[in-house]
């Protein structure tokens, strides 16, 4: 690996900046969670919930599946398949609606696909979404770490600006490491090298696994695939990824970067923090060596991001 520049490098500015109206959005969110269902009389309207029982019919045959009784179902949620929602709305508490859809071919249920079918629905109850107050004693019970909305309002514009600022830091590492990759002379890549990466990043993935509790075994029979499958999966951007590596590790090299037991201690001691685990667990799921690895490439990638310009 011949490496190219990968120092000072000029990225597109990212933007830092968090609005009035950001928080004010936040705040909203909040008090569409804190919402209550409440009777209300007229009809129905989207966003409205109804309450309802329904059965199906292809012709004059009720099918199997299509039938349910005092099903809450919000309208416009997508819930149920198109066109059904819509055709409730204007309904109101105690009407009968014939609700008429096509299934779409793409349906799970075969004798389905594609069918015209009829929804015979009662509707009980229509319920509106009451939204609460925006007050001081809202800001309490959304959290009680603040006693105004001022407060509220305070801690969440400081939320959203650790957030955009940890995106924005994000993008710049990606983009400058990309430009140190591309800026790079790579002869020819080591098909052996490739089929390493894919080795780890399947360790890696499987390992975040058991650091949830989750064997190989059980992944696999979650998800219905096979080590064949997730190997496949890995092998997806392989090339781009080797390249990385392969840059990243010259950078150590050439810069002389080296891993102290501090280091190491104190990645362990990120990690049992990030996934709720004992340090020694840590210790016996991920090598030494990985983790020595990892914070080699993770100091790599700092000297690229941190000398990169905005601009």
């Amino acid at each position: 690996v011949k490496l190219g520049e990968y120092k000072g490098l000029t990225v597109e500015k990212q933007d830092r900046t968090v609005s009035e109206q950001d928080v004010e959005d936040r705040l909203l969110q909040e008090q569409a969670k804190s919402a209550e269902l409440v009777v209300k009389e007229g009809a129905a309207e989207l966003a409205d919930t109804v309450v309802i029982d329904f059965e199906g019919f292809l012709g004059e045959e009720a099918f199997e599946g299509g039938k349910g009784e005092n099903y809450s179902l919000e309208l416009g949620s997508g819930s149920f398949i198109p066109g059904f929602e819509e055709q409730l709305v204007g309904a109101k508490e105690g009407d009968n609606v014939e609700v008429k859809v096509t299934f779409p071919e793409e349906y799970h249920a075969e004798n389905l696909k594609g069918q015209d079918a009829v929804f015979k629905v009662t509707v009980h109850e229509v319920k509106t979404k009451e939204l609460p107050e925006l007050t001081d004693e809202f800001a309490k019970d959304v959290d009680d770490s603040v006693e105004t909305l001022a407060e509220l309002k305070e801690k969440f514009r400081k939320e959203l600006e650790e957030a955009k600022a940890e995106a924005a830091d994000e993008a710049v590492a990606d983009l400058a490491l990309r430009q140190a990759v591309e800026n790079a002379e790579i002869v020819e890549l080591p098909a052996e090298m490739v089929h390493e990466e894919v080795h780890r990043q399947m360790q890696h993935y499987l390992n975040d696994m058991r650091r949830n509790g989750i064997t190989p075994e059980m992944y696999y029979q979650i998800t219905g695939t096979t080590e064949a499958d997730l190997h496949k999966m890995m092998e997806k951007d392989a090339d781009v990824r080797t390249k990385t590596n392969l840059v990243l590790e010259q950078i150590v090299k050439d810069e002389n970067i080296e891993v102290t037991d501090a280091d190491v201690d104190a990645e362990v001691k990120e990690l049992a923090a990030q996934y709720g685990m004992e340090e020694g667990a840590v210790r016996a799921a991920v090598s030494v060596e990985m983790l020595k690895n990892d914070i080699s490439m993770k100091k790599a990638l700092a000297l690229i991001t941190d000398s990169a310009v905005e601009a």
